[in-house]
């Protein structure tokens, strides 16, 4: 189902939800309180217990109900317990946006258990319905670590620059991976593209000098 598909009377709680989703770790991230996707590991951002399960607390909905007692069980670190949850609501018919949602955590859950091929394959499941670009960009940034976990670097290539090519929280990372994947296979043009895209983002924590110095020496 396509992003602008969504049944937009259907969805109108859910949109809340997704939205709520995306400030509460907008501003994690912001503030430096998220756990990120990063070199050594891929951890889900949005293990947002408190202002989920809050929302979740107001649905009546079985899927709701469901998705809430896994995201409990992530709260209180029984990973196995929270991923067996999304796994039984993901893609779940009539389970809107929660069995989406489950997706994305179930594949998140898998990479930190080194199941790296289940994670590319609830990714892929995910992203042909994306609900949003946040998510989408999230979810990139996940299948292509799981995809370098599994050696496939052409496969995290293309999903680093997808991410790259989006305007969210990961925007940097994923120009910073792509760089340094595409360097990796031998990709110097694609690299020095990302480091060049790289340079016109406005955000904390990156060294310009030393990106600049990392470009000219692909170009030398």
């Amino acid at each position: 189902m396509a992003k602008d598909e969504f049944d937009r009377k259907e969805l109108k709680e859910a949109d809340q939800f997704f939205e709520t989703v995306g400030v509460a770790n907008r501003y994690l991230h912001e503030h430096g309180t998220t756990v990120a996707v990063a070199a050594g590991g891929v951890v889900a951002a949005f293990f947002l217990a408190v202002g989920v399960s809050s929302y979740m607390a107001s649905q009546r909905s079985g899927a709701a109900a469901e998705f809430a007692r896994a995201m409990t069980n992530l709260e209180f670190e029984s990973g196995s317990a929270a991923r067996l949850g999304f796994d039984r609501l993901s893609g779940r018919s009539g389970s809107g946006p929660y069995g989406d949602l489950a997706t994305l955590y179930s594949a998140q859950l898998a990479t930190e258990a080194g199941d790296h091929q289940a994670a590319l394959e609830a990714f892929d499941a995910f992203l042909a319905a994306a609900p949003s670009d946040y998510l989408e960009q999230a979810a990139l940034v996940g299948k292509a670590f799981a995809a370098e976990g599994t050696g496939d670097s052409t496969s995290a290539l293309t999903a680093y620059k997808k991410a790259g090519e989006i305007d969210g929280p990961y925007t940097k990372q994923a120009l910073e991976s792509t760089a340094r994947v595409a360097v990796a296979v031998g990709d110097r043009a694609t690299g020095v593209s990302a480091l060049e895209k790289l340079l016109t983002l406005d955000v904390g924590g990156l060294d310009k000098d030393a990106v600049s110095r990392k470009i000219d020496d692909l170009k030398s």
